[in-house]
């Protein structure tokens, strides 16, 4: 069925390319296979996600987008900044990914507005294990759990803080799902944050693989973050997966 839908983009589409609106401001998209096209056509709970960091981006604010993928959310909200100084910074590790994130982001412009960087995010820097399923678009890659990845290759891992401190600005606002190291690119804030950074809205998607819900110590997600001034004001449910707004 997945194959017989993308032969039929195919078809309609000779240029492979999908332009999408889908809260008033389009995007567009180079989709070379199945799992690209369902990333730039997510369901109901994804977009509800994506809806709400919409309505809560001020002008100016940078974003940082941490699993990335091909650049659907990141993409989504650039169109939707406003101010000279607004931007995303895309964090995608897994090559393929990283590549049609890039040819994503030059389909769109402006130049500047969209920055991606070919890296994972995690408690710790250096090089991780980033365990590999599927082809590009595929976004059940993981650099804490196996689950039922194909193979496994070395991708560069920093932290919140040092790409805070080396590469781009401060985030305002933070969106991160990262299969089960959630907790993990947390913990890799939290000097900076501690530091009294300015975060204002974090959206995170909870994997029950991994470490599902806790920090890398064990301490639980919610009161990790209450204990730096945020509570949860949203949540959602996709299947096993939970969607969280925090303030």
């Amino acid at each position: 069925m997945h194959r017989l839908r993308f032969l039929l983009f195919r078809l309609m589409n000779p240029e492979r390319t999908l332009q999408v609106a889908p809260f008033g401001r389009s995007a567009r998209f180079s989709i070379q296979g199945w799992e690209e096209l369902r990333q730039a056509r997510p369901g109901p709970a994804e977009l509800a996600v994506l809806r709400r960091i919409v309505d809560h981006l001020e002008p100016g604010d940078v974003v940082y987008d941490v699993g990335a993928n091909i650049g659907f959310v990141s993409l989504v909200v650039a169109a939707h900044l406003d101010g000279p100084s607004a931007s995303v910074h895309c964090f995608e590790p897994e090559p393929r990914n990283f590549e049609s994130l890039v040819r994503n982001i030059g389909l769109n412009g402006p130049e500047g507005r969209v920055v991606p960087h070919r890296l994972a995010l995690g408690s710790e820097a250096g090089e991780a294990e980033l365990f590999v399923r599927g082809g590009p678009g595929e976004g059940r890659h993981s650099t804490v759990s196996p689950g039922r990845s194909d193979r496994s290759i070395r991708v560069p891992i920093s932290t919140v803080s040092e790409v805070v401190d080396q590469l781009a600005p401060a985030p305002n606002v933070l969106k991160i799902d990262v299969e089960g190291g959630e907790g993990r690119v947390l913990a890799g804030m939290g000097p900076w944050l501690d530091g009294g950074g300015r975060l204002r809205e974090i959206f995170l998607e909870i994997h029950p693989r991994g470490e599902a819900d806790r920090m890398p110590k064990g301490e639980p997600i919610d009161e990790w973050l209450a204990g730096r001034g945020f509570s949860a004001v949203w949540e959602g449910k996709e299947g096993s997966r939970l969607h969280r707004h925090y303030r």
